[in-house]
């Protein structure tokens, strides 16, 4: 056995692959387990074919995708995505490779912990949580009679620790288990993000004259899975606090940045609930600020931010002082840059 061929590599159960310029496999080390690949078949195909021959074929898009934009520079390597669904149970992450003349870009599959995935991603485990925090909110509110302050207390703190770590637990799932199993996809903002009024069944929307506005530019973007839904549940939030009479606006910028879009969630409200005081900032999964009780609007960017991090990207809030707005909260995506509608056959 030849270190040209590092089959040793195999007993980690993980398969490296070796891309030239072209877009060609020329090396390959290590195998991936149940079944192993055709290792010693696999140079000399090119992503499309390697991809259609082995992935699973739910999986095949997302990874022509992921190939235009990670080889063809449809974005940028800071938004790379962080991980790809291959094959069930196995992951796949691309890496640059600098200074190598025949490597130029490698990739690795390795299998992931489907235990552990599906006990966080399922719904036992959350569900669990969100029941735990439904009863202990009614039992607080005095559903099951009156309580004693020394009870109130000690509910109030269980419920905070409950909920700190339900909403932990969906972040952890977003950032690190749904880009095992889900792969961001180019879109264009209209699409993606189009909403009007009538896409929300709030009374509130009606009795008070709310409105959606959005001014999207022709700009196509590298999506995260379920953003839309994400976004969604941000104007939701909104609508059910924002002043009579006026209109949340959904814009974009580019600020001068080739790599990325800025898009803008503007809206007024005097609710305390909705008060932005100053730039408030995501933190990481490993913060201690994690287990804090945030505010509503904290919790929104929070969430935004997990969502968005699979793809590099990140989300804010700051304060307004318009007419029209009081405060936004911001989220930045990669910009796509490749032809569009065209993936690799």
């Amino acid at each position: 056995m030849s270190l040209d061929s590092p089959n040793w590599l195999a007993p980690f159960g993980s398969l490296f692959l070796g891309f030239d310029a072209a877009g060609t496999i020329r090396t390959t080390a290590g195998n991936v387990p149940d079944p192993p690949l055709p290792v010693d078949r696999l140079p000399g195909l090119s992503w499309a074919q390697f991809v259609n021959a082995h992935a699973d074929e739910n999986a095949r898009r997302g990874l022509l995708h992921a190939w235009q934009a990670v080889a063809g520079g449809a974005v940028s390597r800071d938004h790379w995505p962080r991980a790809l669904p291959f094959r069930q149970g196995i992951a796949l992450h691309f890496r640059a490779v600098d200074g190598n003349p025949l490597v130029t870009l490698a990739a690795r599959l390795t299998p992931v912990d489907e235990l552990a995935a599906d006990a966080l991603a399922g719904s036992p485990l959350l569900d669990t949580l969100r029941q735990a925090v439904l009863t202990t909110r009614q039992v607080y509110s005095g559903v099951a009679g009156p309580l004693t302050d020394p009870q109130v207390t000690a509910l109030g703190a269980v419920l905070n620790h409950v909920q700190s770590t339900q909403r932990f637990l969906e972040d952890l799932v977003t950032e690190r288990v749904r880009p095992l199993v889900e792969a961001p996809e180019p879109c264009a903002l209209a699409d993606a993000l189009a909403f009007t009024e009538r896409d929300f069944t709030e009374r509130r929307v009606q009795t008070h004259q709310l409105a959606i506005h959005c001014d999207w530019s022709p700009a196509r973007v590298y999506c995260p899975p379920r953003l839309r839904a994400e976004v969604k549940r941000v104007l939701q939030t909104l609508l059910v606090r924002i002043t009579p009479q006026t209109a949340i606006r959904l814009s974009d910028s580019s600020a001068g940045d080739e790599a990325t879009l800025r898009v803008f969630v503007a809206y007024h409200s005097h609710d305390p609930e909705l008060h932005i005081g100053q730039t408030i900032a995501p933190v990481g999964l490993s913060d201690p600020r994690r287990f804090d009780a945030p505010g509503r609007v904290t919790r929104l960017v929070q969430a935004l931010d997990s969502h968005l991090r699979t793809v590099g990207g990140s989300a804010w809030a700051e304060p307004l002082a318009t007419p029209d707005s009081t405060g936004q909260i911001g989220l930045v995506l990669p910009r796509w840059r490749g032809a569009e509608g065209t993936i690799l056959d």
